[in-house]
């Protein structure tokens, strides 16, 4: 659940850390080439790569609910974090996937934490958000807080 007192998020930073998040440790970033081959196929109908660099720079700024949801299965998320307002929820979830993989760990079970209580979720998030900051103490990335910045 996105919360009224936190700063939105843009679309183009929710799609970057989807990229950031759909690959193994280690392993480079899928292009937008190959995204958008991807969506292709799951669309029917070609998509260039330029409309993927499009959405991941901001420049699209409204892209088609189809393609965004192409996007979200692609990455294997809700199709909420991409085509909705509802998304922090998810976003908390893919920067844990994120900043677990980057610290090394093996296995995360997330069964307790995979949706929030009828009351807006605030502990389960709030003890992501607690995991998040030990694994970047742990040792993630320096840099790699998955914190807004834009």
């Amino acid at each position: 659940m996105t919360r009224p007192d936190e700063p939105s998020i843009p679309l183009a930073t929710r799609v970057n850390r989807l990229f950031e998040w759909g690959h193994r440790r280690g392993a480079p970033e899928q292009s937008n080439e190959e995204v958008a081959l991807a969506l292709g196929r799951r669309l029917r109908h070609p998509i260039a790569a330029d409309v993927v660099g499009s959405i991941r720079d901001g420049s699209l700024a409204d892209p088609s609910v189809d393609v965004l949801d192409a996007v979200a299965d692609h990455f294997e998320v809700s199709r909420v974090y991409l085509s909705g307002n509802d998304y922090g929820y998810v976003d908390t979830q893919v920067r844990l996937c994120i900043m677990a993989r980057d610290a090394g760990v093996k296995s995360l079970s997330m069964r307790s934490l995979t949706e929030p209580d009828q009351s807006g979720g605030a502990l389960p998030r709030q003890a992501m958000e607690e995991l998040i900051g030990l694994l970047a103490r742990l040792g993630g990335p320096s840099g790699a807080t998955g914190e807004v910045t834009d």
